[in-house]
């Protein structure tokens, strides 16, 4: 929607009264810049493309849009983009000196300029470009219908169509002869108006079905009035409201200045309000070129030379405001050429060669209440120390001396009306402060006092009966002190916090009085002072939290009348800052707000083991002052504070304050303790020693949310354009390498573009919102594959969020090996080899199995043949020798004694022979330790006999766990029974032998030493034992050698790898 057509569909119905008021008043009102204001200024410096601006409008998204005289520029708060005409190239805009902007409902924007009409298409990101050959130069632009654009040349009224894009010119034999067509508007029913500089047009765009039947209304200046006004000779935005339109021209007559014409849509009927000389303080030509119409009725005017003026509705002081090279925050040219205002209010005023200013709407400022003489209705007592609201909704205050009841007449006016003056009571009584004021019934009000000049509680304690405007003290009390607090109970007792006497309890008939004092340390007469009291329940009972001037917070039980203190502890850092204690509040989430003397805010949180959690609030966090007088929370949660140097707003979501002072209209910058209060309707008042304050909270908030858009899709750190903006697609796709990406994003409100505030959120992969503050951009790193949801939402300054916010889809597609199918694949793949490993060890197995039956058949073969020789030749001599005995062959007894020895000694042979073969066969025998047992029992029986020492060395503890085969048992058994026999048969003089076993890197040594006289390895070779030894090691693969010295002995040497 152009700017044009947005203002003139915001009119209301005051137009006629404010521009009559305008007309008159112009000449006396528009010199002073007396209202102090700031314009924020976007220029090239900020990114413009030119700073000569022709057009303002917003999108439907919230980016901000200027069309100047050298390009498009689009604004987020933040950044400008900008396009510009391109020479060659097709996919730019049309030309670069833009005249209007339109952004019509499907979002698409529309701009108008010198050679024709460009189209931004974002969600498909085309420019479509169409050429008007009727005339070059396009004015402003309208949109009726989904299909339908309106325009004008210099010549013509020309409508496009969007399906066909095709200009179609409106003939008008009438507009054609009126010269030159000055301007085209449409007001709010849709009717269209135009004017050239004769006459003045209407006609309606559905009045026909064919264009060239459409009907126009021809009005002329009455005679009378043509030759003094050039008509609409150099017309500018006019202004209509729903009955009548305003028309700027020039007056011919010297000397030439502007005029305004008032055209009556019913009466087809023109007036002139008033002949004025539009004219500046230096006597330049006044000339509008600018309007703009607030939703109040407010008018903003912007002059071709002259700055900008104001005019508000209500007929209040207007206002001029113009450059000054000394001043930053003026407007940056007096050369105003359009005015736009947006839904926040922001009023946006394009310049010719300053670019673009930004006025913000006025901070509302404190209603403020205090003694001005020149006003018989204005508050008349300035020091304010209570107030109180009754159950018939009147507001009562409480100042020095008296009581003053406020309520507001049928006009609508606040007055005040003092009811007491204690000022008229007896001497002792004057200048006595209503510190704190309750209701014991409808029409009966106490009042606690403080007085300089008396200190009984009983005359400090005043009983008000609202119909008779009489007060009485009733009550007989001899304890001396102040009252700074009081709290009438649901059993009619008064409960009073006093400065002296601590707690004091009144009961329903005011008889029984009952004083609480403090017992913790540092309680001494006179210290008990109780500032602030406040009635709370928990778990259903009712409980007082009190603050204390010096000994903390206290928890009050008022029926088991016990009392919990919460003090300071130098040595505990978690115990609460201070005890001394101004104002306390509750809040709606259960905590307790504590307002300190010199130490801040402070939250209490109650924890379950009966501690509470102390969370501190100061100076240094952004608070005025560390002194807190008043907290009051309102209807949103805003917790507000009176200070010693002035209000605060503090956002508990946030954590962060804003504060305001007098220039914000409060009574002063330094409030009293106890004036604080929140009334049933919200409000919120606060008073000090110059009057007080009231307001309504949510007229401090912008309760209105940011739109949020993202804006910037990153990988690598680099921006990735994508076929559609971000706004348009649903998801981005990533592959796994694709694995470091991001997302900028902003909020479009701008009022403070700076504090606006921003959360994200990976749905996926965060488990909570990352409030990130102002910053505007989110990375991840290393996601796995699969589904995300990128979500953002903002806040405005006030931290009013936008909770749906942004968001997008994103997809990391897995690598091809995490994929289920690869997932499939390597499961089948995996079980294949498992399967194959299985087949090839159970082949193995099954071929070790064989050859190990092979082997035990070979060894079995190889046994019976050693028993077969061995065996059988010893069975052989013994039978032989059995038949000489028993035959009498011998020829004496002598030969049959020898015969029968031999048979023994056989038979003896034979039975060690089958024992060792027993022990051969037996796999129990397969270790180390026991072939070394058998060894030591073959040495020791074979040389037990002889003067031949035997002795066993070795490693001994490596022996038990080494484990043989028999194969290797058995050889190794038979070699060293060979050496050994031939130690015990050859080694003459022999006297010492060593079997030395060793186990060490996996391997077996076994040596067989004799100090012997050795032998001949050239002639002892030859024997089979020595061959026999040798073919035995060399089948066990183990190293075989005889060492030998002449006359040193021999050592047999056996060394094989164990498996």
């Amino acid at each position: 929607m152009s700017s044009t057509q947005t203002f003139l569909r915001s009119l209301l119905h005051k137009t006629i009264s404010t521009l009559s008021f305008i007309v008159i008043i112009f000449i006396s009102n528009i010199y002073a810049q007396n209202k102090q204001v700031k314009f924020e200024r976007i220029t090239i410096d900020e990114g413009l493309s030119d700073n000569r601006i022709l057009s303002i409008t917003k999108d439907r998204f919230g980016y901000m849009w200027f069309g100047t005289e050298n390009g498009l520029n689009c604004y987020d708060g933040y950044e400008i983009k900008f396009w510009r005409w391109q020479k060659n190239d097709s996919t730019a805009i049309l030309n670069s000196r833009i005249a209007d902007i339109l952004a019509d409902s499907s979002g698409t924007l529309w701009v108008s300029s010198e050679t024709g009409l460009s189209r931004l298409d974002f969600a498909n990101r085309q420019i479509g470009r169409f050429q008007n050959y009727y005339h070059e130069f396009l004015g402003n632009l309208f949109e009726t219908g989904n299909q339908t654009i309106w325009t004008h040349d210099k010549t013509n009224i020309l409508k496009f169509d969007k399906e066909s894009q095709v200009f179609t010119p409106v003939v008008n034999g009438s507009t054609q002869a009126d010269s030159n067509l000055r301007w085209l508007f449409m007001d709010q029913a849709g009717v269209f108006w135009l004017t050239t500089t004769k006459s003045l047009y209407r006609f309606a765009p559905d009045s026909a079905t064919d264009i060239k039947n459409l009907r126009f209304e021809r009005f002329q200046l009455p005679e009378k009035m043509r030759a003094k006004y050039s008509f609409f000779e150099e017309i500018t935005s006019p202004l209509a409201d729903p009955n009548k339109l305003w028309l700027q021209t020039h007056i011919t007559w010297p000397p030439a200045r502007s005029s305004w014409l008032q055209f009556d849509k019913a009466k087809k009927y023109f007036s002139n309000l008033k002949e004025n000389s539009l004219l500046s303080s230096d006597g330049q030509h006044q000339y509008i070129a600018a309007l703009w119409q607030d939703y109040n009725g407010d008018l903003w005017m912007g002059s071709y030379r002259n700055g900008l003026y104001f005019f508000p509705a209500d007929g209040g002081e207007s206002h001029r405001y113009k450059n000054s090279i000394s001043n930053k925050y003026s407007l940056s040219s007096n050369k105003i050429s359009c005015i736009y205002r947006d839904r926040d209010g922001i009023l946006w005023i394009g310049t010719n060669g300053g670019g673009v200013n930004k006025l913000k709407p006025p901070e509302l400022s404190f209603e403020m209440h205090r003694n001005l003489p020149a006003d018989s209705v204005s508050h008349k007592y300035d020091e304010i120390w209570s107030f109180f609201e009754d159950s018939h909704g009147m507001l009562w205050i409480g100042t020095k001396s008296s009581l003053v009841q406020m309520s507001v007449d049928n006009l609508g006016k606040t007055r005040f009306i003092p009811v007491l003056d204690f000022n008229n009571q007896k001497a002792e009584m004057h200048g006595s402060q209503i510190r704190a004021i309750a209701e014991e019934r409808p029409g009966v009000l106490w009042l606690a006092l403080t007085n300089p000049w008396q200190d009984k509680l009983d005359r400090l304690l005043a009983r008000f009966d609202v119909e008779k405007r009489e007060v009485t003290f009733p009550l007989q009390y001899p304890h001396t002190g102040s009252i700074y607090c009081m709290h009438i109970d649901e059993y009619r007792q008064i409960w009073l916090g006093t400065n002296g006497t601590g707690l004091v309890k009144i009961d329903s008939n005011r008889r029984d009085i009952r004083q609480y004092l403090f017992n913790t340390r540092g309680a001494t007469k006179g210290n008990h002072w109780v500032t602030t009291m406040l009635a709370a329940t928990e778990e259903g009972q009712n409980i007082f939290w009190l603050g204390t001037y010096h000994h903390g917070l206290v928890k009050f039980d008022p029926v088991e009348e016990t009392s919990v203190y919460f003090q300071n502890d130098p040595d505990d850092p978690a115990s609460i800052p201070t005890n001394g204690i101004l104002s306390l509040s509750e809040s709606t989430d259960g905590s307790l707000w504590i307002g300190t003397r010199g130490f801040g805010l402070v939250r209490m949180d109650e924890q379950e083991n009966g501690r509470a959690r102390f969370t501190q609030f100061s100076v240094k966090d952004g608070l005025p002052d560390n002194v807190i007088y008043g907290i009051l929370q309102d209807e949103s949660g805003i917790i507000w504070l009176s200070t010693d140097r002035g209000l605060s707003r503090f956002n508990p979501r946030s954590m962060k304050f804003k504060n305001y002072n007098t220039d914000d209209g409060l009574q002063s910058n330094e409030f009293n303790l106890g004036a604080f209060f929140k009334d049933s309707r919200g409000s919120l008042f606060f008073g000090g020693n110059h009057g007080f304050n009231s307001f309504v909270p949510s007229d401090f908030t912008d309760y209105r949310p940011p739109q949020v858009m993202l804006t910037k899709f990153r990988k690598f750190g680099r921006v990735v354009e994508l076929e559609k903006p971000l706004h348009e697609l649903k998801e981005i796709r990533l592959n796994s390498r694709e694995n470091f990406f991001g997302f900028e994003f902003v909020a479009l409100h701008f009022k403070d573009p700076k504090r606006n505030e921003y959360a994200y959120k990976l749905e996926g992969f965060d488990k909570d919102w990352v409030h990130i503050g102002n910053k505007r951009q989110a990375n991840y790193t290393n996601l796995d594959p699969g589904e995300y949801t990128f979500r953002v939402k903002a806040a405005n300054r006030d931290c009013i969020w936008n909770e749906k916010g942004a968001s997008i889809e994103v997809r990391i597609l897995p690598s091809f090996w995490q994929t289920p199918l690869f997932f499939i694949l390597t499961i089948v793949l995996f079980t294949s080899i498992l399967y194959g490993l299985h087949w090839t060890r159970l082949r193995i197995n099954v071929r070790r199995a064989v050859s190990f039956a092979e082997e035990k058949e070979r060894i079995q073969k190889k046994i019976m043949q050693d028993f077969h020789d061995e065996f059988g030749g010893r069975i052989s001599n013994i039978s032989r020798l059995s038949k000489i005995a028993s035959s009498g062959l011998e020829s004496n007894k002598l030969d049959r004694a020898k015969t029968l020895q031999k048979i023994a000694k056989n038979a003896d042979r034979l039975y060690k022979e089958q024992r060792e073969l027993l022990w051969e066969l037996n796999p129990e025998n397969n270790s180390l330790s026991e072939l070394i047992d058998q060894l030591k029992s073959y040495s020791e029986e074979l040389f037990d006999s002889t003067n031949i020492a035997f002795q066993l060395t070795g490693n001994f503890d490596a022996w038990m766990a080494v484990q043989l085969t028999s194969e290797w048992r058995q050889h190794l058994f038979r070699i060293f029974k060979e050496g050994m026999h031939n130690i015990f048969k050859h080694a003459r003089n022999c006297e010492n032998v060593v079997l030395d076993i060793r186990c060490k890197d996996a391997h077996l040594e076994i040596k067989l030493e004799d100090d012997g006289p050795g032998f001949n390895a050239a002639t002892g070779s030859k024997g089979n034992g020595l061959k026999s030894m040798a073919s035995r090691a060399a089948e066990i693969g183990a190293i075989f050698e005889i060492l030998q010295n002449d006359n040193m002995g021999t050592t047999i040497f056996v060394r094989g790898k164990l498996s």
